[in-house]
C-alpha cells in the first residue's frame, strides 16, 4: 500500500549497510487499519451478530488487539518496501524494526508511527 505521508531518514553508515528512521502519519495508518477491520470483518465472530455481519466499528472494538497487531506488520512492510524503492535495490533486513506509537491511544486514534534503527 503507498505511504502518502511516509517521511524517510536513510543513513550509510558502512559500505554496503543502511539504517532507516521512518514515520508515517496519521492518514496511512488509518488507511491500513481500515483494510486490516475489512479482512477481519468478513469471517469476524461478534457477539449479537451473524458470523461477518457486524458492523466494522464493532468488530474493530473486539478485535482490537489483532487490529493493531496486523496494522503495525503491515506498516512495517510497507515501509521496508519503500526503503527498497529508494536504495534501488533488495536488501536484507538484520534487526527487527522498533515501532515506536502510544500504546494506550485506540489504534485508529494514532497520529504517528515511527520505526527507529536499534542502537
Amino acid at each position: 500500500m503507498l505511504l502518502t505521508t511516509l517521511q524517510l531518514a536513510i543513513d550509510r553508515p558502512h559500505l554496503g549497510r543502511i539504517e532507516v528512521a521512518a514515520s508515517v502519519g496519521k492518514p496511512d495508518i488509518a488507511a491500513h487499519v481500515a483494510q486490516v477491520v475489512r479482512e477481519l470483518g468478513k469471517d469476524a465472530e461478534v457477539p449479537g451478530f451473524r458470523k461477518g455481519k457486524a458492523p466494522l466499528r464493532r468488530v474493530q472494538e473486539h478485535y482490537i488487539k489483532d487490529v493493531r497487531a496486523r496494522a503495525r506488520a503491515r506498516l512495517v512492510e510497507s515501509i521496508q518496501e519503500a526503503v527498497s524503492e529508494q536504495v534501488g535495490k533488495q536488501y536484507r533486513v538484520l534487526g527487527t524494526p522498533k515501532p515506536e506509537y502510544d500504546e494506550d491511544a485506540r489504534v485508529d486514534e494514532l497520529a504517528s508511527f515511527e520505526v527507529e534503527p536499534r542502537g
